[in-house]
């Protein structure tokens, strides 16, 4: 019998703040996007990368229902989804009006028929305006197709998203977007960090 033996190789240990709610040096701009959320007001966080632009986004705190948009590349799909989560969770009674007693997945097959448009007005007819917010991580690599849906639901939602840089070509759906730069950590908050 032939065995080799390795080296271990040395366990690689993540080690996390035991402050959840740690924030050194970007509580001005998490408390900003706050207060223009809840003035129902759409925000994109831009920045270089590294910058913190997830960190703000994973640290706000605010009294709405959130939606949390994680493929924009598909979003066709996406928005399927988001409906059927809000059909199962928080609208059944919309749900039971519009479907009478359809299991989910056979909703799910009515609604992989609609366009992105018709998946985009079932949402409007779902949810009240201005009820959720949408949390999109980055749109860094928008899709067309995700902008004109983008431009179908800024008036529905509360949308925060942060990216790098948005192409000229894809920014239409900005217009009413209050735009926040951020830059690297000050010397003083990075050795804090």
């Amino acid at each position: 019998v032939f065995q080799t033996y390795q080296k271990a190789k040395p366990k690689i240990i993540n080690v996390q703040s035991q402050h959840t709610g740690l924030s050194i040096g970007r509580t001005d701009v998490i408390d900003k996007v706050e207060n223009l959320v809840n003035r129902d007001i759409n925000v994109l966080i831009q920045g270089d990368i590294g910058v913190g632009k997830t960190h703000i986004l994973e640290h706000l705190k605010f009294n709405k229902k959130i939606l949390k948009l994680d493929d924009t590349d598909n979003i066709r799909v996406s928005l399927i989804f988001m409906l059927l989560y809000l059909y199962k969770n928080d609208k059944e009674a919309i749900k039971e009006l519009l479907y009478n007693d359809l299991p989910l997945d056979q909703i799910k097959t009515k609604l992989n028929r609609l366009s992105v448009k018709n998946l985009c007005d079932e949402i409007k007819k779902v949810v009240a305006a201005k009820e959720y917010v949408l949390l999109i991580d980055s749109v860094d690599r928008i899709t067309p197709k995700a902008v004109k849906t983008l431009e179908e639901l800024k008036d529905t939602f509360t949308i925060i998203t942060s990216a790098r840089e948005i192409p000229l070509n894809k920014n239409s759906f900005l217009w009413n977007f209050e735009i926040i730069r951020i830059k690297p950590l000050d010397r003083k908050f990075a050795l804090e960090l």
